[in-house]
């Protein structure tokens, strides 16, 4: 577990360097910050002795190079308690539970040409569990997201109440909870250090500002005079 906490931060540094470096005349025009509301539906792990939880992303962003976008983002997760997951010995159990992160991460354009809207989704987000069953109730823990996403073109403004080049976000991420207690939930054997869930994101990527004009005013071109013969 202490390797899985080294290895998969220094692997998002890695991949963030390497698509940093790309040169800036690769990079895409459109810089403008944006935030990405989005909703969530999790699978939950059994071992977590929860139903699937419901619960909302949000992630403001900016595009650096063509290839990679960086974000701050957060979410949060509520669950349903499943009492049939416990043994009537463990007694009573809260009638639901939560999960909510915050941290860094980037989506990387790995085929800009022929698939520009498809992305490589990486985080890390340090987080917090509230009323979970089983013998321990609230934890601290790290989450760690990976998956693929696809932002989907949208012409939509509203009549100029927003900005253009808005797209619609679709996210499938594979989610680890590593909480490294293995007391968690209805696991008593002290082995499941972790949660493993997948997580589907469903909203909309909002530029803010109007839509950057690459020279909204070219320089006049000299007069040329051309010479005639008699």
């Amino acid at each position: 577990m202490a390797s899985l906490r080294v290895l998969c931060p220094a692997g998002l540094g890695l991949l963030l360097v390497s698509f940093s470096a790309v040169a800036d005349g690769d990079a895409l025009s459109d810089r403008r910050i944006y935030v990405a509301p989005m909703g969530s539906y999790t699978f939950n792990d059994n071992a977590r002795g929860t139903s699937g939880g419901y619960g909302g992303e949000m992630a403001v962003g900016k595009r650096l190079t063509r290839f990679l976008e960086l974000e701050l983002l957060g979410f949060y997760t509520s669950y349903s308690v499943d009492d049939s997951k416990f043994p009537a010995s463990a007694g009573p159990q809260p009638s639901s539970s939560s999960l909510y992160a915050g941290g860094i991460g980037a989506n990387i354009n790995f085929l800009p040409q022929s698939l520009p809207g498809l992305f490589l989704h990486l985080d890390v987000m340090g987080g917090q569990g509230s009323s979970m069953p089983g013998p321990i109730s609230d934890y601290t823990t790290t989450v760690f997201d990976a998956g693929l996403g696809y932002d989907l073109p949208l012409n939509l403004t509203l009549g100029g109440i927003l900005a253009p080049g808005m797209s619609l976000r679709v996210e499938g991420l594979y989610r680890l909870d590593a909480h490294g207690r293995g007391q968690l939930g209805n696991s008593y054997d002290g082995e499941h250090q972790y949660f493993q869930e997948g997580v589907v994101n469903l909203g909309l990527r909002i530029p803010l500002g109007g839509r950057p004009v690459a020279n909204p005013n070219p320089p006049e071109q000299p007069t040329q005079v051309v010479p005639v013969e008699p």
